[in-house]
């Protein structure tokens, strides 16, 4: 979904008019657009934002984190620290790591997955929130977008976690389970 597209889907909840560049809603929706991804990416690990990154330790024991990286879910050093975006691991031994993390890529480009609408409405829903009481005389409009936002974002997030880890895999081995029997009836069980 382009930013054209969220952005009208976001003044659509207020009951204005399409998204145009230039006008006083598009000023008010540009400021917050940016800070909902944001808050939208960092409330789940979302598969469709989840990138591996692999690197090599310096010989002063650092290594710089991707530069779109918004939040750090897994890294294969034993023993490290992260501060100001640089991962530390004095005296990791040499080779090659990797670490997992959620991008914030989508946030540059403004471009959402359409493959995920719970996500995207939800991030829509999110945007109108923070700028109803700017182009709205109604208080609680706010607080009643945004608890529906996170209510379609937890959707989203079950969607998917479920897709991502469907049970029709053994967890040890990534190997498809295959019925072991059938009744009289040939159903498996």
């Amino acid at each position: 979904m382009d930013k054209g597209t969220l952005y009208t889907l976001a003044l659509a909840h207020l009951g204005l008019p399409a998204y145009k560049a230039g006008t006083p809603d598009s000023a008010a929706i540009e400021a917050v657009a940016q800070q909902c991804l944001y808050l939208a990416l960092d409330y789940q690990t979302w598969t469709f934002a989840t990138k591996l990154h692999r690197f090599t330790i310096g010989d002063d024991g650092q290594a710089p984190l991707p530069s779109d990286c918004l939040r750090l879910v897994r890294c294969t050093l034993p023993k490290y620290e992260l501060l100001s975006g640089t991962i530390y691991a004095p005296g990791a031994n040499r080779g090659t790591y990797a670490l997992t993390y959620v991008s914030c890529e989508m946030v540059e480009n403004m471009a959402l997955p359409d493959n995920q609408p719970a996500f995207c409405e939800g991030v829509s829903l999110l945007i109108a929130a923070k700028i109803a009481p700017q182009l709205t005389s109604n208080p609680d409009l706010s607080t009643a977008l945004e608890q529906k936002a996170y209510m379609l974002l937890s959707q989203a997030k079950h969607k998917d976690v479920c897709s991502h880890n469907s049970n029709d895999q053994r967890p040890s081995n990534h190997q498809l389970i295959e019925p072991t029997a059938t009744n009289h009836h040939g159903l498996f069980y």
